[in-house]
Formats: C-alpha cells, sequence, structure tokens
C-alpha cells in the first residue's frame, strides 16, 4: 500500500489485521514521485479499488509503467481508464477478488492489459492538457 493514511483506511487496515495479512501488505506510506516509476514497475498490477474518484491518476501512472491495473467502476476511473484497465464493480468485493486472481494467474490478460495501458496513457501529455485547460480558461471568462 502506498500513499498517505486516508480518511477511510482505518476499516482497510482492520480488514488486514482479521485476516492476518500484516506480514504479506506492506504498506510504504507516502512515496516521492520521482519514486513512483520504480514503485509501479516492481508490481504485479496496480489495484485501485475507490468509491469516490475524480480523475485517477494512479491508474494512468501505472499504465505508462507498462502495469496492469484493476480499478472499481462507477466514479471518474472507469472514464480515466477509458477501456484499458479491468473495471469491476465498487460495491462488490468478490469481483474485485476475482480480477485480481485473474490477472495474476493469466500472463495474456496481463500482456493484453499492459499493452492496451501504454497505448492509452501515451495519449496524455502535460503539454496537451495544459493547453487544454488554458482554452477552458479563456472560454469560461469570455462568457
Amino acid at each position: 500500500m502506498v500513499g498517505r493514511r486516508g480518511w477511510a483506511v482505518r476499516p482497510v487496515l482492520r480488514c488486514i489485521a482479521a485476516l492476518r495479512l500484516r506480514r504479506d501488505v506492506a504498506r510504504a506510506g507516502y512515496v516521492d514521485r520521482d519514486q513512483l516509476p520504480a514503485i509501479y514497475r516492481s508490481s504485479l498490477a496496480l489495484v485501485f479499488p475507490s468509491l469516490c474518484e475524480g480523475f485517477g491518476l494512479p491508474p494512468v501512472e501505472a499504465m505508462a509503467c507498462g502495469i496492469p491495473v484493476i480499478c472499481t467502476g462507477g466514479s471518474g476511473l472507469a472514464e480515466s481508464a477509458d477501456g484499458a484497465a479491468r473495471i469491476v464493480p465498487c460495491d462488490d468485493p468478490s469481483a474485485l477478488a476475482e480480477a485480481m486472481h485473474e490477472v495474476e494467474e493469466s500472463a495474456d490478460l496481463r500482456a493484453r492489459l499492459r499493452e492496451a495501458g501504454l497505448r492509452h496513457a501515451a495519449g496524455f501529455r502535460w503539454e496537451d492538457k495544459a493547453r487544454e485547460f488554458v482554452r477552458l480558461y479563456e472560454l469560461a471568462a469570455s462568457q
């Protein structure tokens, strides 16, 4: 688990403890941005379940590193993943577990997700997005 302790981390930590997975779940905490590509690349997949997400930058970052992504639908994640990730319902932990198992067991699925993710992530260039935002702000200011 990478990232700052969020507002809903306590139930997750209780679940890890109840399932006796403390030794199996590494909690890295906050990681500097320059270390993230190495962490992504050392992963079998990025599992990014979220009930409330805007765009969802970590899935696109993982895709850019060639890492398959599993995330939940029903928020901005399905849109930002745009068919390049394994999407599961946000209210179905069994479906999430099944997707994780499928990605772990299937080299073909990992390869398909890796290729789709690399193609998808290539469409995100910061310069292009910055120009789009400037254009939107100009349009909003002119109205």
